[in-house]
């Protein structure tokens, strides 16, 4: 089937190409905020120190970068606070803008969103394929 029907799959990352068995899961397109076979420097960089640090081969997903991004977020608003109290963390959060592997990320002062770089992405064999750097991107409020 996803050879004649190209899937756009919210959410995916490269962890789940195993689950498709191997060769298949292709021509699936996806929007991320890291794609681990990038050639951008901070990518690689980021990907190579988490390989020198995992017994054998590991997937390095978007995920992993998120949640670096969220204890780095947090170690900064807990430096800009002084304190790790949570009103003092949600303060020190609150217009801070953190280095990430894919270039900066800053979180809203008013709305507390998170503005970071995206792509749009594909399987492709292994892995994701960059298809298009979409650049940094603000959430818009869903809301009226």
């Amino acid at each position: 089937m996803l050879a004649n029907v190209t899937v756009a799959f919210l959410g995916f990352s490269e962890a789940y190409l195993g689950a498709f068995g191997e060769g298949k899961g292709q021509n699936m397109w996806v929007t991320v905020p890291l794609v681990s076979g990038s050639d951008e420097a901070g990518v690689q960089d980021f990907a190579s120190r988490i390989k020198a640090n995992a017994d054998g081969d590991v997937v390095i997903s978007h995920y992993v970068m998120t949640h670096y991004n969220a204890l780095n977020a947090l170690k900064a608003a807990i430096e800009k606070s002084g304190s790790a109290d949570r009103e003092a963390v949600i303060a020190g959060l609150e217009g801070l803008t953190i280095a990430s592997p894919t270039g900066d990320v800053s979180i809203g002062a008013a709305d507390h969103h998170v503005t970071l770089n995206m792509y749009l992405a594909k399987t492709e064999g292994p892995g994701l394929q960059v298809v298009e750097a979409l650049g940094s991107l603000a959430p818009e409020a869903g809301c009226a």
